[in-house]
């Protein structure tokens, strides 16, 4: 996966942990090239989030490479449109920018920066 070096590093940096939604999310980084990180957004209940925010510490370009959760895996999956993240200059989980993004139910999402 290009830009993806941060899936073969240890390096975890946990950017969201919200209990009541069930949303994880968090950046893999190589702490020798942190110049590819790949943020990992993980929902672990049956509700679709439209427009869910999360902290982030830059304004990234994060770009979606796979979405677990689609329906083009199988057809009791969602068919929710999930895109890039969108970034806004607003402080959440107290890290100076938030990232918005469509999350299904039950989905994996992966975001690299190309």
């Amino acid at each position: 996966m290009p830009g993806g070096k941060g899936l073969r590093s240890q390096h975890i940096e946990f950017l969201h942990v919200n209990n009541e939604t069930k949303i994880l999310a968090y950046k893999r980084f190589d702490a020798n090239d942190p110049t590819e990180p790949v943020l990992i957004i993980l929902n672990f209940s049956n509700q679709e989030y439209k427009d869910y925010g999360i902290g982030l510490n830059e304004n990234q370009p994060f770009i979606l490479k796979i979405n677990a959760g689609s329906e083009i895996y199988d057809n009791a999956f969602s068919n929710m449109e999930v895109t890039d993240v969108e970034f806004v200059d607003k402080v959440t989980d107290a890290k100076p920018f938030t990232g918005r993004m469509n999350i299904p139910a039950y989905a994996a999402l992966i975001y690299t920066m190309e």
